[in-house]
């Protein structure tokens, strides 16, 4: 579940989406540079010719491509979680179905506004913010708050955990960046509630649409002997090898970018697949987990709303015995062991 370039945002999603000092680029460059935001509004249909249009116009200049472009609802009253109505998961490729759109684009090298007016015709209320890396770095701590689950403390890696951290406890330090993953949405927090219960002591896990790498490090804290963690969006492998070095567990986590190379994974490769990600796309994907989850390995997945759950299960039903485990916020976790033979 990353944010996607020029993709909908989902709007349950309140992670950071914008880069702290340091991301964005190599080490070092542009330190004392200021970030600017564009914001924009459009109608739906318009909104992935203007972002191209916006990309080229900063490369034209000289600049560099937008280091984040975000599609949300441009509705100022949209509910916090949305009703059965609203359109949670379109095609790959596909808009949803709000008329009109909010863009934002995150970018370093400045640009005449008045100039970029004329190339993007059809974007109402087009203004800009100058952003400092500070303010980055404020805004990404204060949308990271630490969570605590069990002996299990994440926080991001500029807070330290309290100085009565009990002996024992697990600490998971957090880089905000462009990658979905800090541990506050309900669906990442049902998936860190289950490791905790059920550590993978010495299990192979497949981290199937990683993210900000979140579940994969803390299993490989919890114990896992091998981690494998995939994900089609560069900004999520980025994000998660960073995590991995920070919490010292690079040498047991693989990140990999090609579905071709998780195809090509031997079968029964896994004692445990996670998978927090939508829920039409874990139905398609219910054939290919269940080849590679090993007899009486577990699978844990998450995304998925409530009144989803039967449909995900019956997906799963031929190869494994799986149930409804938790729910928060009117998103679920199902569970499910693999049949053997």
């Amino acid at each position: 579940m990353s944010e996607r370039r020029c993709s909908a945002s989902k709007p349950v999603s309140h992670e950071p989406d914008a880069p702290p000092a340091g991301e964005g680029g190599r080490e070092g460059e542009h330190e004392d540079e200021p970030w600017y935001e564009l914001i924009f509004e459009c109608e739906s249909a318009d909104a992935n010719a203007l972002c191209a249009s916006l990309e080229d116009a900063l490369s034209e200049a000289g600049g560099e491509a937008p280091a984040s472009l975000t599609i949300e609802d441009a509705r100022s009253d949209r509910p916090e979680l949305p009703d059965a109505s609203d359109p949670l998961e379109p095609l790959s490729g596909e808009m949803p179905l709000w008329p009109q759109v909010r863009v934002r684009a995150l970018y370093r090298d400045p640009i005449d506004l008045q100039a970029l007016k004329v190339r993007l015709p059809g974007a109402t209320g087009l203004r800009r913010r100058v952003l400092c890396d500070r303010d980055w770095q404020a805004s990404a701590l204060e949308a990271i708050h630490p969570i605590e689950i069990g002996d299990l403390w994440i926080g991001p890696e500029r807070l330290a955990p309290p100085s009565s951290a009990r002996t024992g406890r697990k600490v998971v330090f957090l880089s905000p960046g462009l990658a979905f993953g800090s541990g506050r949405h309900p669906t990442t927090r049902l998936c860190l509630e289950r490791l905790v219960a059920n550590p993978p002591c010495d299990q192979d896990v497949l981290d199937y649409g990683c993210g900000s790498g979140i579940l994969a490090i803390v299993a490989a804290m919890l114990g896992a002997k091998r981690v494998f963690a995939f994900d089609i969006e560069p900004q999520a492998l980025e994000a998660t090898r960073r995590n991995a070095r920070l919490n010292r567990v690079s040498d047991r986590i693989r990140t990999i970018s090609d579905p071709k190379a998780i195809e090509a994974l031997p079968c029964a490769s896994f004692s445990l697949i996670l998978a927090n990600i939508l829920a039409r796309t874990l139905v398609d994907l219910a054939p290919g987990i269940g080849r590679l989850t090993a007899p009486e390995g577990e699978i844990a997945l998450s995304g998925i709303l409530a009144d989803q759950s039967d449909m995900v299960i019956a997906a799963y039903e031929r190869d494994f015995d799986s149930r409804l485990a938790a729910t928060s916020d009117g998103w679920s976790l199902i569970e499910g062991r693999r049949r053997r033979g």
